[in-house]
């Protein structure tokens, strides 16, 4: 069993892990069938478990740094930090996760600053997001660097003196195995995958790998900080400091970032996996906070608002007459990536659609083909600006069809059915009808097969159609 000795000393960097309270703390475990991960809230990382094995980390949890004199010019210890909001079980509901557990904490000396940790996962996959959201209430923080921190025990008893550790930068990833895989085969990573809702670039990580130190204050933020990267070669036991900035959070505002823990059977399934992650990520691709249809004129104005997006090909157009199916009707180029509102219109001309209402939805498109839909907006009983009569449907039919028919003004209407002698078959229709659109059904169960014609007039507006009736 490893002891871990922790020793502090004054100085102008102040550095917080949140991984180390030795009071009770509520835990729970996010697991997606094949790893496991178990938490508290308080920001520790208790246990990681992949495919059956044994637990792979002997602690872990989130880093934050600070490369000056700290929150009011203090110097703060672990237990400087109190449960703002108690994690109590978990959240589930279908899309894009199906485990989700939410906690808070902030520091006693500065509660106006905290840390939202949002820990999401889903059934099937390879990994878990950690989305920390850093709020400001109070003075400006300058200089900090977030993080996570993990302590590989891979093999654990037999196996963790035999731990190796390297680095993919191209992925922001460190990643540890026990060199031979005789107790654990698996390959074990952390890694970053978004800052604001926006991708993390290639190289953007700090930190190290390293072994056993002293842990003192101003080497845990040279670790956590470091630029310097090079592979463990030799087996030993390995500590992982990773750590993303500097960045300013001024008053009043956040900073968001996403991390993630990482498994796979090998390194190939590793990075394979990792690809994942960054692929689905924890954070929402478009961010839509408004979507509007109004009707006028015989037209249909479509307008929706993105305050972020991600990534965003565009946005394809669908629309639905009463129980139709979806069709598409046009095409909306979007702004790629950027966390600005974005305004978007589009006009659907409807003066010769027949229908009693119409719905309409986005198809949100990424560059990589991946889309999400919007919720459905609709309009109710679009008034045409022009006479129109539809062809039946079903057509040919047997022996029941529907006739649709639009008026953009209340008119009498006579609408009747002939046969190809000109002989008058049924009256459908002869009264007085409001604007708007109509239909009627035709039932011939008691006439032969063959060719039929319906006739509508309204007003000056007369027109004549075919349809067949085929039992």
């Amino acid at each position: 069993m490893k002891v871990a000795t922790f020793m502090f000393v004054h100085f102008f960097f102040c550095v917080i892990i949140l991984s180390v309270i030795t009071q009770a703390q509520n835990s729970y475990e996010n697991s997606t069938g094949y790893l496991k991960v178990t938490h508290s809230d308080n920001g520790y990382i208790e246990r990681v478990r992949y495919r059956g094995n044994e637990d792979a980390i002997y602690s872990g949890g989130l880093l934050f740094g600070q490369n000056g004199e700290g929150y009011g010019n203090e110097f703060h210890f672990f237990t400087d930090y109190f449960n703002v909001i108690p994690m109590d079980g978990f959240f589930v509901q279908d899309d894009p996760f199906t485990q989700y557990a939410y906690y808070s904490v902030a520091l006693i000396q500065n509660p106006n600053s905290r840390t939202d940790v949002k820990v999401c996962s889903r059934s099937g996959h390879h990994f878990v997001f950690f989305r920390c959201t850093i709020s400001n209430d109070s003075m400006n923080l300058d200089n900090v660097y977030p993080g996570i921190f993990a302590d590989w025990d891979i093999g654990m008893v037999d196996g963790f003196a035999f731990n190796r550790g390297e680095y993919d930068l191209s992925r922001n990833l460190f990643y540890m195995y026990e060199n031979g895989g005789v107790n654990d085969a698996n390959y074990y990573g952390i890694m970053g995958i978004a800052i604001n809702d926006i991708p993390m670039a290639p190289n953007t990580v700090r930190g190290t790998i390293s072994g056993d130190i002293a842990f003192e204050r101003p080497t845990l933020f040279d670790l956590m900080t470091s630029t310097t990267f090079s592979n463990i070669t030799t087996n030993g036991d390995y500590k992982m400091f990773m750590s993303f900035g500097p960045f300013s959070i001024i008053t009043g505002s956040q900073l968001v970032i996403d991390l993630a823990i990482v498994a796979g059977t090998s390194l190939t399934d590793l990075l394979a996996n990792a690809d994942d992650a960054i692929e689905y990520g924890p954070f929402v691709p478009v961010e839509l906070t408004s979507f509007t249809a109004t009707s006028k004129s015989g037209k249909v104005y479509l307008n929706w608002i993105t305050a972020s997006e991600l990534n965003n090909l565009g946005f394809e157009i669908e629309r639905k007459q009463d129980n139709n199916n979806w069709i598409r009707i046009g095409f909306v180029e979007g702004h790629g990536t950027t966390t600005e509102l974005q305004n978007y219109k589009f006009i659907d001309d409807i003066s010769s659609i027949s229908a009693n209402s119409l719905a309409y939805r986005l198809k949100q498109i990424d560059y990589n083909g991946t889309f999400e839909y919007s919720d459905g907006v609709f309009v109710d009983n679009p008034a045409p600006v022009n006479y129109a009569l539809q062809q039946n449907y079903p057509n040919p039919f047997n022996p029941i069809t529907t006739i649709s028919y639009s008026l953009p003004v209340k008119s009498q209407v006579s609408l009747v059915v002939y046969n190809t002698l000109g002989e008058n078959i049924k009256d459908l229709v002869n009264v007085v009808q409001e604007a708007g659109s109509h239909s009627c059904e035709f039932d011939a169960t008691s006439l032969p097969n063959g060719i039929y014609f319906y006739r509508i007039q309204a007003g000056d507006y007369i027109e004549t159609k075919k349809m067949v009736m085929m039992k």
